[in-house]
């Protein structure tokens, strides 16, 4: 029996982390088509390109660093015992494989809207530009990822973290896009000759001790710990979520600084008055219902914490996920809105406002999920969102009634999000522990 044949089964090979790097690419690169299309027919960019970019440039860095940290849990197992050289070979064709997913999935739709672009402007620039952002952030984000944990040379943890932190901004961004051809050429020989790399037989070898591991699990369960005690934010679900929190700060605060203006589609008193602003709204929803999936914490469930008199019941189990997931996805909501609202004041009923929007794809979420067996299916309950909230506006016009935000919009959101949290109680509480554990 070859003992590279199967590797050792990691934690998080089990978890929606996998899922999701290759899911938020793709969502970004499918609502990258809408503006494709709109710059098609009226000849014109609607100025959401560079925020797509943006944002697909970071999700990218953020799959590539996931697969570096995979890939070295994978071969620390195996180089302290048999056939080190036939496990890189393995995992080097591993980390191929899923750097081809991200880049495909990645680069469709923003590689199709700079193309209306650079057709519309006689000039391959914003697409040679749109090309090099992205595979900066793939490249920057792997070297990164491989540079924390010893397997490249220490000296590049420096400049890959350096072009992440330029990535966040939105100026170099549009710069880079823009397609300069001595940008442009540098940034893709940096490229190539990381593929070189990866592509020989030496890649992967420890070059370093691995850098202390970050612990924001640790801070979040002492932070939670003083707010509200019954919620530790561990178990296999927590740990995921908790452990993205840094990477969803850092993806998403470009954004606020690009959309702070715009918060006023938020506030109070903004009519729904046709069908671009039901596809508006299917989309926010369709994005918080993708955070409120990934952001779903459990608590552990050893079975000394359920055999124990008084132990983990699957209802105290399931009260722990659903109101613990809310309160974690509300906090992380709250930060990001005040750092948007640092970069530009808004009006104060766009916190409300967020707020029923969120209670709503949270409790839509959990619910979905609890009545899944498989978390591939969490995939189901994102795309439900999405569709439900634009049928929810567009219902509502075609009976001849604009939808308007305000209190009256507030109150129905809160009133359809108790049903739906209380659902989502029972679904978990009906679940196998057993399995689940």
């Amino acid at each position: 029996m070859n003992a590279v044949a199967t590797l050792v089964p990691d934690a998080d090979l089990r978890s929606d982390l996998p899922l999701l790097t290759r899911l938020l690419p793709a969502l970004v690169s499918a609502l990258a088509l809408l503006p494709a299309t709109l710059a098609l027919q009226y000849g014109r960019d609607f100025g959401l390109t560079l925020p797509l970019l943006l944002l697909q440039a970071l999700l990218m860095a953020w799959g590539a660093v996931f697969i570096a940290g995979r890939a070295h849990g994978q071969l620390s197992y195996w180089e302290s015992r048999v056939a080190p050289q036939a496990a890189r070979d393995r995992v080097r064709a591993i980390v191929w494989h899923d750097l081809a997913w991200i880049a495909v999935l990645g680069l469709a739709g923003p590689a199709a809207l700079a193309g209306v672009l650079a057709w519309q402007a006689q000039s391959m620039a914003p697409l040679l530009g749109t090309l090099a952002v992205l595979c900066a952030g793939l490249a920057a984000g792997l070297v990164l990822g491989l540079g924390w944990y010893g397997r490249v040379p220490r000296l590049l943890l420096l400049p890959a973290l350096l072009l992440l932190v330029l990535l966040t901004q939105p100026s170099v961004v549009k710069a880079l896009g823009a397609g300069e051809a001595d940008t442009v050429l540098a940034v893709l020989a940096g490229v190539a000759l990381m593929g070189g790399w990866l592509a020989s037989p030496r890649a992967l070898r420890v070059c370093a001790p691995p850098l202390p591991a970050l612990r924001p699990r640790a801070w979040l369960r002492r932070l939670l710990g003083r707010v509200w005690r019954t919620v530790p934010p561990t178990g296999a679900q927590g740990a995921n979520a908790v452990r993205q929190l840094p990477f969803m700060i850092f993806l998403f605060l470009p954004q606020l600084q690009i959309h702070a203006e715009r918060m006023h589609w938020l506030a109070w008193g903004q009519r729904f008055g046709d069908l671009y602003a039901a596809l508006g709204y299917g989309l926010w929803m369709l994005a918080l219902g993708a955070f409120a999936t990934a952001g779903l914490i459990a608590p552990p469930l050893l079975w000394r914490h359920r055999l124990a008199p008084g132990g983990l019941t699957a209802r105290r189990w399931a009260q722990r996920l659903v109101l613990g997931s809310l309160l974690f996805l509300v906090g992380t909501l709250g930060l990001g809105l005040a750092l948007a609202f640092v970069s530009r004041p808004f009006a104060p009923s766009v916190w409300a406002s967020a707020l029923g929007d969120l209670l709503l794809a949270a409790s839509t979420a959990a619910w979905l999920r609890g009545r899944r067996k498989s978390k591939m299916e969490g995939l189901w309950a994102v795309l439900a969102l999405g569709l439900g909230g634009a049928v929810a506006i567009a219902v509502p016009l075609w009976l001849g009634w604009v939808p308007e935000r305000g209190v009256a919009w507030l109150l129905l959101q809160l009133s359809l999000s108790l049903p739906l949290a209380w659902a989502a109680l029972r679904a978990w509480a009906r679940q196998d522990l057993n399995a689940l554990a």
